[in-house]
């Protein structure tokens, strides 16, 4: 494998990894220590609700502005060094895990709230919620933080973006122009 095969697979699947690995983490911790759920965990779903619909709404607004100026020589550099699909994918993975969690979030304040008032007793299921979301919320984040990083590197790199508007006029048409403009004018 080369380096670019290499840097492609580690930047494609370290999101899912990375959350296996943190879900496998919380799993682990919340199995040998009763955690303690309370108006601080509501806070912090709270926080993430908000969190991740920022997020969402952003990378909304970067599709519609990307898809707006399109014919741009920054638009075009970047669909020349990246693959639409997998850019696509990126974005598609980096959305739909963003609202899922928010649904998520917003169910896990409906089952806290059950177990709470409701004297049911699904502590454990809770448990498991809160691991998921967890796993979840890792890869969500690490999902945005790629395309921010594919996007910022395009955007900071060395290479030259090719002018495709460029049109310089000579002195004596330009002349010529300033003199029909201040004709019209006056």
């Amino acid at each position: 494998m080369d380096k670019n095969e290499i840097k492609y697979i580690r930047e494609k699947y370290y999101p899912i990894v990375l959350a296996i690995i943190s879900f496998i983490m919380f799993f682990t911790l919340t199995y040998f220590v009763e955690l303690n759920y309370g108006e601080p965990f509501e806070n912090i779903v709270n926080a993430i609700i908000t969190f991740s619909s920022i997020i969402v709404g952003f990378i909304g607004v970067l599709l519609g502005l990307m898809s707006s100026i399109r014919d741009k020589p920054i638009i075009i550099e970047l669909f020349k060094r990246s693959d639409i699909k997998v850019l696509r994918r990126y974005f598609n993975d980096s959305l739909s895990s963003g609202i899922i969690l928010i649904f998520f979030s917003m169910f896990l304040f409906l089952e806290d709230y059950l177990s709470r008032n409701c004297y049911i007793s699904s502590f454990d299921i809770f448990d498991i919620l809160v691991v998921i979301w967890v796993g979840l919320l890792t890869y969500t984040v690490l999902c945005t933080w790629r395309i921010f990083q594919i996007i910022t590197n395009m955007l900071f790199s060395n290479t030259e973006l090719p002018d495709i508007h460029h049109h310089k006029i000579d002195e004596k048409d330009e002349k010529k122009l300033q003199r029909q403009f201040s004709e019209k004018n006056k």
